[in-house]
């Protein structure tokens, strides 16, 4: 089905003349994905408690199968509608024949998830047991004991916030950012980005060091389908870990009156695994990538040579428009999230 799915989207951006991806359209495509997210949040939650009076698991999910959905249909149509290309390819080359390294990159996502899962899980268990030391409550996981809810969890944790959430940030907003402020900028902004996004402090770490991993992934290999590999490897792990011992014992270490050894622990974890990741990444990725990116609409299709150039230029002196309409985003995913940090004070009555 994802394959189809891929191809069909390739085939449809390449049977009509497409412009690269600018700064303000991407901007433009966070906002309103951010947006529309919350605005399907609010009505589901409305409509669960309404209907079970309360919280209802297999409701939930297929709600935030909606949610994801709606991520995923904001960047086609600004995208389509638009006619505008990303700049990442739909297309990941593993024939050993032609792209022997590609190959190895893919062989290594696994190993890479579980470097960054041993890096940055450490930091942010640390920040939640600060946190729970000054009364804080992290809210609660769903309940998926039922095969219905296994096997929906399994679906969108894995698959559709893989793909959907990867379409979003790095393909609708790190794309455009990539064109008009380079590598560094984008990679670390829209980790920041998908951080806030999920608006969950207890996760808020981890998901700024993944988001930086998966952002450089995308950019060294100029492809969507590692990112979404790499995801979906991260949250196989994460749901494992959930729903085994190793979660219990992981509450039960932090939860303990020796927070100065669950700092010293995750430190050292943190260096170690962070070192290894680092220098496997420079094993892999031996030459700088290019700050600033190309996109030549259909391989010139349609357009002369001085229309490209204009329309790249035209890329470049966006208007700072772009900034603001980013800023209105983060605003809004930092305000949720500052609300469900003082939701887990009890400030509204319902933390610890």
């Amino acid at each position: 089905m994802l394959k189809i799915f891929y191809s069909s989207l390739f085939n449809i951006q390449y049977l009509i003349i497409m412009k690269p991806i600018t700064a303000q359209k991407s901007s433009i495509i966070f906002l309103v994905g951010i947006i529309a997210f919350l605005a399907v949040n609010f009505i589901a939650n409305s409509v669960i408690y309404s209907a079970h009076g309360g919280r209802h698991t297999p409701s939930e999910l297929i709600a935030s199968l909606v949610m994801q959905v709606v991520l995923l249909a904001v960047v086609l149509i600004f995208t389509l509608k638009g006619k505008t290309q990303l700049p990442y390819s739909y297309k990941f080359d593993i024939a050993p024949s032609r792209n022997k390294s590609n190959l190895i990159i893919l062989l290594l996502i696994p190993v890479i998830a579980l470097l960054s899962l041993f890096t940055f899980f450490g930091p942010a268990l640390a920040f939640e047991a600060v946190l729970q030391t000054i009364g804080y409550t992290p809210p609660p996981m769903l309940e998926m004991n039922t095969p219905t809810t296994i096997v929906l969890g399994v679906i969108l944790i894995i698959v559709f916030a893989s793909v959907c959430e990867e379409f979003f940030v790095r393909g609708g907003l790190m794309g455009g950012l990539h064109n008009k402020y380079g590598a560094k900028y984008a990679v670390i902004v829209t980790a920041f980005a998908f951080a806030l996004m999920h608006m969950n402090p207890s996760q808020t770490i981890f998901q700024f060091g993944l988001g930086i991993v998966i952002g450089v992934l995308t950019i060294r290999t100029k492809s969507i389908l590692p990112a979404i590999f790499l995801h979906a490897i991260s949250n196989a792990y994460a749901l494992i870990m959930s729903m085994t011992p190793i979660n219990s014992g992981i509450d039960n270490f932090i939860n303990g009156d020796r927070l100065w050894l669950v700092i010293l622990t995750f430190s050292v974890t943190t260096a170690v695994f962070g070192a290894i990741l680092f220098f496997l990444f420079k094993y892999l990725f031996k030459t700088k990538p290019p700050e600033k990116i190309t996109v030549q609409p259909n391989h010139g299709e349609g357009q002369t040579k001085e229309e490209r150039i204009k329309a790249q230029i035209q890329q470049n002196q966006d208007s700072g428009l772009d900034r603001l309409i980013f800023y209105a985003g983060i605003g809004v995913c930092a305000f949720m999230w500052l609300m469900s940090l003082l939701t887990g004070f009890g400030v509204f009555g319902n933390g610890g």
